[in-house]
């Protein structure tokens, strides 16, 4: 497998992408926190996703490596404003 194969398997791949795309539901938050909070909250909420029963616990992916709140830094707390609250999103997360 290679970013090569894969380009020339696009063209019979696509439509089978697509499908997969049109199927998930891709949240977007905007934040005006740096980078560091950023990934804390990211891992906050891939952790709480990790730990629900059946399948949104199954859905996540073990292999992400997520850069979660280091002992030395102060938690803070997130509160989400879900427009359409996804399976397992919580209304708040300790980052």
């Amino acid at each position: 497998p290679s970013v090569a194969g894969f380009v020339q398997q696009l063209p019979a791949l696509a439509p089978a992408l697509v499908l997969i795309v049109r199927a998930i539901r891709f949240h977007v938050a905007p934040t005006t926190c740096d980078d560091r909070i950023r990934r804390r909250i990211e891992a906050a909420l891939a952790q709480h996703l990790r730990e629900q029963d059946g399948d949104v616990g199954a859905f996540q992916d073990e292999h992400v490596r997520y850069v979660p709140r280091r002992p030395n830094e102060k938690p803070i707390l997130v509160r989400f404003g879900w427009q359409q609250r996804p399976l397992g999103g919580p209304d708040t997360i300790e980052a």
